[in-house]
């Protein structure tokens, strides 16, 4: 009989002491080269003490804000270091005077671009990209909508809104550029569909999270198609507003689902993205940023995110996403390529 060592750990133990599931450490493994446990003579995977402790300071990383490749390949010196800053960066805001976004609305009600402009700079250099974007772009776009609704705002205002909020998202997409980023995600609207901000605050969410987004909206579906090839994107994410011709967007996005590439995901977004009922399972509505982000793990984690977006190896032996080797002629202790040209280094038949 095998004892496990007093100091070791099974992936489900490790799993509870951190909160962190059993998939993503296997996940993590594959991907960051950590957690790396070695494997006790079943092939089962042990982890020590050393890196339970690692582990839950990257969950107290996590739960601070900060995405699984900014934290999961450091070590615990530089993870302290890292929750250190963070905490102090916290103190530093509760201090700082609050961005009110009734500050933004009545210099919007005054119709003055000046001032609007100014309350838009003051909350972005406090709270950063991604806080901007959900703490002040998206209820300034509801508190407008709400007032134009009960006439206490009209189309100019919108338009002020939507103009400012769009120069202000262009100019910060303009810093997030990099060629390191991955998935490349189009997001894109059917043809006579009015985007309004909707596209734009989710361009700058994907940039915030280390994605490539390319914004083109209002195209025919072939077009679509077309420059998701021409773009090699991972995803054609298309946006819907509440008043689409449902009817009529089914039809567009069956037809862009038959003439993708087998490796190019489709997605929906939007109010009228929850409306569209497609049985085939291609098209996946991806609504709330929770669902967003962990849609975005699952891409990254899988071989697929590496294609070349027209269902060809990429040049580096990885999988296309169509099932077939990688390239390497490599499995893993299943017989399944991992999409990287690597073993995943077990053979006990299961996975622990």
């Amino acid at each position: 009989m095998h004892h496990q060592p007093a100091d070791s750990y099974s992936i489900r133990v490790a799993a509870r002491l951190t909160g962190i599931p059993a998939d993503t450490l296997r996940m993590w493994e594959r991907r960051y080269g950590f957690p790396s446990p070695k494997r006790r003579a079943t092939g089962v995977r042990s982890y020590s003490h050393a890196d339970v402790e690692r582990l839950l300071l990257i969950a107290r990383a996590l739960r601070a804000g900060f995405r699984p490749g900014e934290v999961v390949g450091k070590s615990p010196h530089e993870l302290e270091q890292i929750l250190s800053t963070a905490t102090a960066g916290a103190r530093a805001l509760q201090a700082a005077p609050s961005p009110n976004i009734q500050g933004a609305l009545d210099a919007l009600q005054r119709f003055d671009p000046v001032g609007l402009n100014a309350e838009l700079r003051r909350s972005l250099a406090i709270l950063g990209a991604k806080r901007f974007l959900l703490e002040v772009c998206e209820p300034l776009a509801s508190g407008v909508r709400d007032l134009w609704a009960e006439g206490r705002m009209s189309v100019r205002h919108q338009r002020l809104l939507a103009s400012t909020l769009s120069a202000q998202i262009r100019l910060l997409l303009s810093t997030y550029e990099s060629a390191s980023r991955t998935p490349t995600i189009l997001i894109t609207t059917l043809p006579g569909e009015a985007p309004g901000l909707g596209p734009e605050l989710l361009s700058l969410y994907l940039a915030v999270h280390n994605a490539v987004p390319r914004l083109l909206t209002d195209m025919p579906p072939d077009q679509i198609v077309e420059a998701a090839r021409e773009l090699r994107a991972d995803v054609v994410l298309v946006w819907m507003s509440e008043d689409c011709d449902v009817s009529a967007a089914v039809s567009q996005l069956r037809w862009i689902a038959s003439a993708l590439p087998h490796s190019m995901e489709l997605w929906g977004n939007g109010a009228g993205a929850e409306r569209v009922d497609m049985r085939e399972g291609r098209f996946r509505v991806v609504q709330s940023w929770a669902a967003l982000d962990e849609q975005l793990e699952v891409l990254r984690s899988s071989p697929q995110s590496h294609s070349d977006g027209h269902g060809r190896v990429d040049g580096h032996g990885r999988a296309d996403g169509h099932g077939r080797a990688d390239g390497h002629g490599r499995a893993d202790g299943h017989g399944r390529a991992d999409g990287h040209g690597r073993a995943d280094g077990h053979t006990d038949g299961q996975r622990q």
